[in-house]
Order: C-alpha cells, then structure tokens, then sequence
C-alpha cells in the first residue's frame, strides 16, 4: 500500500500547530511516542490517523538502526515535552541523535522575544514568550522541508495522493 516508503523515513503529520513525528518500520508500521506513553509500533494508518503525512527519506546505516529501535524498546523512558517528544523519539532511531525542531525554534524564538518584549514585568515576557513561540513555530512548520506526502487511505482508494 505505501510502496513509496523506506525503513527509517521520518514522517510528520498535522497535530493541532505542531507536527506529529514517527518513523517508518517497514511492513506497514510506524513507532511513535505520545503524551503519558512510552513508544509504540502502530499500523501507518492508525499513526496517519486520516491525515496527510509527510515524508522526510532519511539515510539511515542499518545496523544503528537496528540498535537504536532495540535501546527504545527495552527503555521505560515515557513521553516528555521537553526530553522526550516524538520528535526526540523519532530523530534518534532514524539519525542516532536525540533533537526536536519543533522545540528548538518554540523555546529559543519565546524566549528571545519574551525578553525584548520584558519591559513589562514577568507576566509580560510569560505572554510575549508564548506568542511569539508559537507564531515562530507555526512558520518553522510551513517551511519544513519533506520529500513526498502520502495521501490518506481513503483518497489513495480513489486514486487521489
């Protein structure tokens, strides 16, 4: 069904204004992490969840692949917005390094912004910091580069992808 995908792609779909990452296992599975969980191996279209997916081909050396989803499998770690996102989850098994984007560019943009914008006391950097964290990660996301989208099942069915 979704030929086009490689063992260790990177995909992205739209949750809420932040991408929802994971990785392609190959035989129709993806492995992602969502709050309050540890990782997990679903079927793609339970993680597409009728969505249009992103894709990011990744070139991926096979034996750390391998490692890498066998370190995640024996971890009890558990979904942290902070050190364990999907995004943390998913770059380390496809690259080997533990990263998120998305939470690069909210934290550092809010955090520079809420400064310039701190004349006004705590509550007013807690205000600007937010804004302009999530206006910078709503622009990040737009311009996020992948490489093919994979269309949802029920469009591919009719032939639309």
């Amino acid at each position: 069904m979704y030929s086009s995908l490689m063992v260790g792609d990177l995909l992205y779909r739209n949750k809420g204004v932040v991408g929802h990452a994971g990785v392609y296992l190959g035989s129709d599975e993806v492995l992602h992490i969502q709050p309050g969980g540890r990782p997990v191996r679903v079927p793609f279209e339970q993680y597409s969840n009728g969505k249009f997916v992103s894709v990011k081909r990744q070139k991926i050396d096979p034996q750390g692949f391998t490692k890498r989803l066998a370190d995640i499998n024996k971890s009890s770690e558990v979904y942290s917005l902070i050190s364990n996102n999907c995004e943390h989850t998913a770059y380390y098994l496809s690259t080997g390094n533990r990263m998120s984007p998305q939470l690069q560019v909210a934290l550092g943009c809010g955090f520079v912004g809420g400064l310039l914008a701190s004349r006004g006391g705590a509550g007013r950097f807690a205000t600007a910091a937010g804004c302009i964290g999530l206006a910078a990660l709503m622009v990040s996301n737009a311009n996020r580069h992948h490489d093919f989208v994979v269309g949802p099942k029920r469009l591919q069915e009719k032939g639309i992808d």
